[in-house]
């Protein structure tokens, strides 16, 4: 199923379903806002993973999409690109095709008899990291040009945050109203 677009993003890039502008406004104001500011690097990440944090929390604050609730998504994709990064290393000094001897003989008097041409184990993790990370870090528009083309940072003031807050501490509406949208 396709994500559903947030209301900045048809903003962003026209309103493709023709709602409104009145009606995207609001529910751009209706949408959760979260706290903005640079990332604290997560204690578990070492070595070229802390590095990587910090470089793409350092990039995220200046195109002023930094925040909060983001650092855990982006410890991952960090993560992941670390564990690529060791994987390609280890492609270039053990080669993309490994030979595997074969055994053959009486137990006592084994000797390699051939070899076997194998995949690299580290292929396969290479991938699936580079795929993991395009997974979180795609988001943040860190994957490419056409990754940032739809989006648009928001400031956040403490006042959005209480009134965010207070919105959620609400008790929910019973009957007919529970799925309808609140009105101001």
């Amino acid at each position: 199923m396709r994500p559903k677009n947030s209301a900045q993003q048809q903003i962003n890039c026209g309103d493709p379903r023709r709602r409104g502008v009145h009606k995207l406004d609001a529910a751009l104001e209706a949408e959760p806002k979260s706290e903005a500011g640079l990332l604290p690097v997560p204690a578990r990440l070492v070595g070229e993973a802390k590095r990587l944090y910090r470089q793409y929390a350092e990039c995220l604050d200046t195109m002023n999409l930094a925040q909060k609730p983001d650092r855990e998504a982006l410890a991952c994709a960090c993560v992941n690109l670390a564990t690529a990064a060791k994987a390609d290393r280890m492609l270039r000094r053990q080669g993309e095709v490994v030979q595997i001897p074969l055994l053959g003989g009486p137990r006592g008097k084994r000797r390699v008899i051939a070899h076997k041409q194998q995949k690299n184990r580290w292929w396969s993790v290479k991938v699936e990291a580079e795929r993991q990370f395009a997974r979180f870090a795609g988001n943040f528009g860190l994957t490419g040009p056409s990754s940032r083309a739809g989006m648009e940072a928001q400031v956040v003031t403490a006042d959005d945050d209480r009134k965010f807050w207070e919105l959620l501490s609400k008790p929910r509406p019973k009957g007919e109203d529970a799925n309808r949208e609140p009105t101001q």
